[in-house]
């Protein structure tokens, strides 16, 4: 049988419109990938300058940037039409353009990223239904989140709904630093060889609970080794968020760092590798990339039971739950006492993350919905 790549490369040449009004890795990645695989051409609709830099601008033909709506508007009725319109991250003013994006595409596809689903208020869901109703193909990354969409508008949608996920790319660097092993890059970071890397949270979102997180630990901190340091990413996000945790981490009494500066894909895959243990315990997630790297990096991950990782039972992928925020603590102290058993546990982790997330895996189930 015939893959996507070959039908798609028989055919002229595709013309997409990606539109994403902010700048994220895991778009660039999406459009890197997909360039590089398919015989697309793509042009971007985004308030967000920094698709012009970076190596993503190689795989754009053109960059429309707008600062308002009516400066969208204007753009969408001078632009051709496309072959396919794909928004990613369904945000509620694309309902005010619904009409001005439908009429310039064959093929209308909108993939849901989770927030956009998760937090968004009933006002901003009539906008969102406008392009929901209009569009093609509505794609998520994880059965469970469709099934929720699917129940919240009582299946009007059904036959327009899929899963479709991002692949990672993290995953190829992590898998060409982890042959360097672990303890050459302790090294090359200037972690103790002995110590116990805690990775807290991925970003500086009010949603990842810090502030939570750290009393659960300052309780339990008699019990935690000396040899323990917990990490907490913030490279993204909010600043007064970084200002809170930096704050409460100050007089919390425990070894920790504070990452806030740019870091670039293959040092995030090296934070990911000398990580023993990851909590991923937001508010709510769709399927989160980053704890995903992490499960592929052989971490120990706390998950909340509550966050929709059906999937994950499903394939056999080991990780351990917490029920509340609160109970991070105690269950930092388990994974701890019992790190090596737990290890071994994660060990085949690895190849079902690869399975299920790379691009190498990923990228032909985007070139079907393209095709279709």
């Amino acid at each position: 049988m015939e893959n996507s790549k070959s039908i798609i490369h028989e055919n002229n040449k595709k013309k997409c419109l990606v539109i994403c009004h902010f700048f994220s890795v895991y778009t660039k990645n999406f459009l890197i990938n997909l360039k590089a695989g398919f015989d697309i051409e793509f042009d971007l609709l985004t308030m967000d300058e920094n698709y012009r830099n970076d190596r993503i601008s190689e795989s754009l033909n053109q960059v429309f940037i707008y600062k308002s709506l009516d400066e969208m508007i204007a753009i969408l009725r001078n632009i051709e039409v496309y072959d396919i319109i794909h928004i990613h991250f369904l945000a509620p003013f694309y309902g005010q353009v619904f009409n001005e994006i439908r009429q310039k595409c064959t093929k209308l596809v909108a993939t849901v990223w989770g927030s956009d689903f998760y937090r968004t208020i009933n006002e901003d869901k009539k906008y969102q239904e406008k392009i929901i109703e209009v569009a093609d193909n509505i794609n998520f990354g994880n059965g469970d989140t469709l099934k929720e969409f699917d129940n919240f508008y009582n299946n009007r949608y059904s036959q327009k709904l899929s899963v479709c996920r991002f692949g990672l790319i993290q995953l190829d660097y992590i898998k060409r630093f982890m042959k360097e092993g672990k303890d050459k890059i302790k090294n090359e970071l200037q972690c103790p060889q002995n110590s116990i890397i805690v990775t807290c949270g991925h970003n500086a979102s009010p949603a990842q609970n810090h502030i939570l997180l750290i009393e659960s630990l300052i309780r339990i901190k008699d019990k935690i080794p000396d040899r323990c340091y917990f990490l907490f990413p913030m490279t993204y996000g909010d600043g007064a968020v970084v200002n809170e945790v930096s704050e409460k981490l100050s007089e919390s009494g425990l070894k920790y760092m504070i990452i806030d500066e740019f870091l670039s894909d293959e040092d995030i895959a090296k934070l990911r590798i000398i990580s023993d243990i990851m909590i991923h315990v937001q508010t709510t997630d769709q399927l989160s990339g980053s704890m995903q790297e992490y499960l592929y990096a052989r971490n120990v991950v706390i998950a909340g039971s509550w966050l929709p990782y059906g999937i994950f039972k499903n394939k056999d992928i080991y990780l351990l739950e917490v029920d509340r925020v609160e109970d991070v603590g105690e269950k930092v102290i388990y994974a701890i006492e019992n790190l090596e058993k737990l290890i071994v546990n994660c060990g085949e982790n690895r190849d079902k993350i690869w399975n299920m997330t790379s691009w190498e895996k990923a990228i032909d189930t985007w070139g079907n919905i393209y095709k279709e």
